[in-house]
């Protein structure tokens, strides 16, 4: 599980330095420059593969559930030979709905921050690229089974990829996909949680 992880920080880092080359070598101008307040807000409605490690049995059955993601990103300011498009994003996501059957309790929540780059190119379409890390935190209890209750707090990091939208003026459309890895320094075991989030956002910049 940890190669794959580290097969995806490396393709991370070929598509940011990817990214990072369009907008210096398009031979088109861009449509449109952008002014205001260079700050987003949204949340979005996640579908997330919980990658739940059963400890009495050392197996992993997963287990699909939903929940809640809200962000915020905020453009840096463009300075010479640093490409434009690049933000700093706060993440907060809770997983708490859809329990699978015999737990009464299951929830995974991770609080997270990085930075985020997003090609600008076109005007009403930005894919992008992030990368984030801070803290993850699981509750689990099946039902009948009080020995199996259990809780933790973990590192957490994030390598994700989406597309935004212009649905209308400063409405947009995010549809997202982030692979998380919790690492447990103590034992060295880790979890992957992973899944999609389709949300909206508000960007209070403008174009001129």
């Amino acid at each position: 599980m940890r190669r794959n992880f580290y097969s995806v920080q490396l393709v991370f880092t070929v598509s940011l330095i990817l990214f990072s080359a369009f907008p210096l070598f398009a031979q088109t101008a861009p449509a449109a420059r952008e002014g205001g307040l260079p700050l987003s807000i949204g949340a979005g409605m996640s579908s997330t593969d919980t990658d739940y490690i059963n400890y009495t049995t050392a197996s992993r059955p997963g287990y699909r559930m939903q929940g809640i993601t809200v962000w915020a990103d905020y453009a840096l300011p463009s300075i010479r030979f640093v490409p434009r498009g690049f933000s700093l994003e706060a993440e907060g996501k809770t997983i708490r709905y859809g329990i699978p059957e015999n737990y009464s309790r299951m929830r995974e929540e991770t609080a997270l921050g990085g930075i985020l780059y997003t090609w600008r190119h076109y005007r009403d379409f930005h894919p992008y690229v992030k990368g984030l890390m801070g803290v993850g935190s699981g509750d689990i209890q099946r039902t009948g089974y009080g020995n199996q209750d259990a809780q933790q707090t973990l590192m957490a990091y994030a390598l994700g990829g989406g597309v935004e939208y212009r649905a209308f003026r400063h409405l947009w459309i995010r549809g997202e996909y982030e692979l998380q890895t919790w690492l447990d320094l103590t034992n060295q075991t880790s979890m992957n949680p992973q899944g999609l989030t389709v949300g909206v956002m508000y960007n209070f910049r403008r174009l001129r």
